[in-house]
Parts: C-alpha cells; structure tokens; sequence
C-alpha cells in the first residue's frame, strides 16, 4: 500500500525526490544489516518472541507512519519497520520452510503468491481509501491496528526455533563464514539484482506515473495494481511449473 502511496506521501510532506530516495534505501540498509542478527537469535530457542515483538514493533511503524509530519519523523517510522518486518515476516516464513522440509520448494512459491496478492490488494486499498475519505494516514494505522492481534496469533502457532541453538557470537561467526563462499555471494548477487526489477521499481513506478505520465494518484495506484497483477498471475504459474521442473533449474 506505501508503495502506491508515495506521490500522496511526497506531496503531503514536501519531500524531493532525493529525500524520497533515503527514505527507501536507508530502512533497506538497517533492516539488512540487522538480518543475520535476527536470523541467528530466530535459530536459538528465541523465534516466538521474535515474531510478536517483530509484529507489534511493524504496527508501532505503520501508526507512526500514519502521523508523521516531515522526512526525519518517517524516516524513524521507516526504520523502525524494516527490521521488524524482518523478524515477523522473514521468521514467520523460515518456520513454514522448517515444518515441511521436503515440500519447501513449492512451500516457497505458495508464500510468494501469497505475497502477490498483497502486492495487488495494497494499491486497490489505496485507491478506494483515497475515494472514500479516509486517505493514506487512516489507511496506515488500520494496518498497524490489525497487525497487532496478527502478531499475538503468529507467536502462539510458531515454533520456538531450535532448542540447542548456537550462542550469538558463534552464529555470528557461521553467518560470517558463509560469505567467504562463492555459492552464497552468487545468490546475494543475484538477489540484490533481481531485486531492482521487484521492489526497488516497485517503489518508485507510482511516482512515475503521476509525476511523469501524468496520472492522477487513484489511476497511478491502479496503474501499480495492474503491474502486480501480472506478477500474480507468473507466480500462480510457478507453482504449476514446479510439478513439471525443479526450481532450481
């Protein structure tokens, strides 16, 4: 929904497009590096109060969001959510992956439709929001209200992690190792790539439409829901590929 929201949000806050540009990469930066901590403490016994904190910290974020009055106030918001969307989603995710090893192949492309169909329900949101009075501000904090009891839900079904788990400092070291490996640099390569055609466009291409291609903000999020939309409908085709090709290849 932010995604969609950005020419609402950069026309209420006066942000230029640089200011617009640290508010995207900033949050990324943090939340990445705060990534293998999270991963390391979710893998040692303490993935259930990972998970809420990391949800109720991601409604604190979107209510924060919603009254934020000029750049430094959302970029605290921001980065406030990135790392904890991290800890809620990314271990919400690897606890799916590990109850089911043997499907995880098709677990991951389920997940990632799932995914598809907030990417294409957001800009929706945004749009009837926009045209029934309650705009991206009321939008964003009933998003932080309904994240809470989701957070509380989340934390009873998930597993608490691995009961043996390393110490920080030893997990630590295993993350750091892994990045001496070519196989592992390859894939973040990869991603860090492809991510620039994912969510880094994503960002921006509604700011595109109404500042470029002269959209109004409803058609420009729509714009963006047409675009997401096709990515559903390659991600539901995934999973029928996958009965025929292993992922990998």
């Amino acid at each position: 929904m932010r995604a969609a929201a950005w020419p609402l949000i950069r026309r209420d806050l006066d942000l230029s497009y640089a200011e617009v540009g640290l508010l995207l990469a900033i949050p990324g930066v943090v939340g990445s590096a705060l990534d293998p901590v999270i991963g390391v403490l979710g893998d040692g016994g303490r993935r259930r109060a990972l998970l809420v904190w990391g949800g109720l910290v991601f409604a604190l974020s979107s209510a924060l969001t919603s009254v934020a009055v000029g750049f430094w106030s959302l970029l605290v918001a921001l980065v406030l959510g990135n790392p904890a969307t991290g800890a809620f989603v990314s271990l919400s995710q690897a606890t799916l992956m590990d109850r089911a090893p043997e499907s995880r192949e098709r677990n991951m492309a389920w997940w990632t439709l799932a995914g598809s169909f907030g990417y294409v329900g957001g800009p929706l949101l945004l749009a009837a929001g926009v045209t029934l009075g309650v705009g991206r501000r009321g939008l964003s904090f009933l998003l932080a209200v309904a994240a809470v009891p989701l957070a509380l839900a989340v934390g009873r079904a998930a597993s608490g992690g691995s009961e043996g788990g390393e110490s920080l400092a030893a997990g630590l070291r295993s993350a750091l190792s892994a990045l001496r490996r070519r196989d592992v640099l390859r894939w973040l390569l990869l991603l860090e790539a492809s991510d620039l055609l994912l969510d880094v466009f994503h960002g921006f291409l509604a700011l595109y439409l109404v500042d470029v291609v002269g959209l109004s903000v409803i058609d420009a999020g729509l714009g963006v829901a047409v675009w997401t939309g096709a990515g559903l409908v390659g991600d539901a085709l995934l999973i029928a590929l996958l009965r025929l090709v292993p992922g990998r290849t």
